[in-house]
């Protein structure tokens, strides 16, 4: 209590106008003489005084602390920011498998020319682009089971009539969310054809021989895409055609793709927009 008081009296006025009734009330609580109180107010306000000093030097230093820390928040927000912004603007180069080598497929190697059987296979994205008239993201949606397509004619020598070309194909409806380059919208469903598959209990399987992996329901990919009047598209090859997504991120199923692994959905999508861009404007240039 005593120190309480005197903590109290310690901010008021100086002795010259104190009221002579509050000193002799201090006085009887505290249970000493004026001059003692008087001795204890200044000896305690000194301290506070002190104190004072103290706490407005502790409040420059935090103001002082306070600008620092924002300079490095900002310093921190900047380097995060032209981070972000390398990351996003990543050359092709980087993104891209340049001069692929087909050692790295998993059959056999291609024919002279870059052919593999009745597919063609391609060092690097700018040699499939003109194959590859349709590219988007999507996801696959339903899978149908193999069945037997027309897919074009031929003409038979010893009448010379059209005859229908026929094989068997597992079918797949892909829900596209991002379009990359072709005449499809986000939304529109899109079917893809794969060679093979079991038909009338005959096994029409390509994995062994051309490395075909068959869609499965809920899976991500960059799809390269042929389109056809009268059937389904058909990947550019079974290798290089599509490109896995997971967790948003590429993953790589074979070494021969456009699209190094583990890149961001983002930045891939990205990538192919500005070199489809490029191409096209080469394209242009060089027609003129």
């Amino acid at each position: 209590m005593s120190n309480m008081l005197l903590y109290l009296f310690s901010f008021m006025p100086s002795m010259p106008y104190w009221d002579t009734k509050i000193l002799s009330t201090a006085e009887c609580i505290l249970n000493i003489s004026v001059t003692e109180l008087l001795i204890h107010i200044e000896y305690y306000g000194k301290i506070l005084l002190v104190v004072k000093i103290r706490w407005e030097q502790f409040i420059m230093e935090i103001i002082k602390n306070k600008k620092l820390l924002l300079s490095s928040i900002g310093v921190l927000l900047l380097v995060l920011l032209l981070l972000t912004v390398f990351f996003m603007i990543r050359t092709p180069a980087e993104v891209f498998n340049n001069n692929i080598s087909f050692s790295g497929l998993s059959v056999n190697p291609p024919l002279p020319g870059g052919v593999l059987a009745s597919y063609r296979y391609y060092e690097n994205y700018d040699q499939a682009d003109k194959y590859a008239d349709t590219v988007v993201i999507g996801d696959v949606i339903e899978v149908d089971a193999p069945k037997e397509l027309v897919t074009g004619k031929t003409v038979n020598t010893l009448t010379g009539e059209g005859e229908p070309v026929s094989h068997v194909y597992t079918v797949s409806e892909i829900k596209i969310s991002k379009v990359i380059k072709g005449r499809y919208f986000p939304g529109d469903v899109v079917k893809i054809k794969q060679f093979g598959g079991a038909y009338k209990e005959i096994e029409y399987d390509e994995r062994n021989m051309y490395g075909t992996v068959y869609y499965q329901t809920g899976e991500r990919h960059i799809f390269f895409l042929e389109s056809y009047e009268d059937s389904p598209c058909s990947t550019i090859n079974p290798q290089q055609g599509d490109i896995l997504i997971e967790n948003g991120k590429i993953k790589a199923s074979n070494k021969v793709q456009f699209i190094k692994d583990n890149i961001s959905e983002e930045l891939a999508e990205k990538a192919l927009k500005e070199r489809i861009e490029a191409l096209k404007d080469r394209n242009n240039t060089e027609s003129k």
